[in-house]
């Protein structure tokens, strides 16, 4: 996946949507619609915004681009320090 297609998926999912529900989305047991069903019930998002977050995450998985994910959310300047952070213990953890 080339840097520009990676942008778009990670900003499709939300850079902050990606961290915080980092493990929900990644999570390979759980249907794509059940993965649909917990966003929408935790964030309110539409069924189409929660399913767009939900592919696009699946497409960085099977890409095996998740280092490079995780990468743009931390260089990201317009993010909480928060949000860096988890992001750093995932790439920790994960790889």
């Amino acid at each position: 996946m080339n840097d520009q297609l990676l942008t778009r998926n990670i900003n499709s999912i939300g850079r902050s949507c990606f961290i915080k529900h980092f493990e929900l989305l990644t999570n390979q047991e759980l249907s794509t619609k059940q993965i649909t069903e917990k966003l929408i019930e935790l964030e309110g998002y539409s069924e189409n915004g929660a399913r767009t977050r939900v592919n696009c995450t699946k497409r960085i998985l099977k890409l095996n681009c998740i280092e490079r994910a995780l990468d743009m959310v931390i260089d990201t300047k317009k993010i909480s320090n928060d949000i860096k952070l988890k992001a750093e213990q995932i790439k920790i953890h994960y790889l």
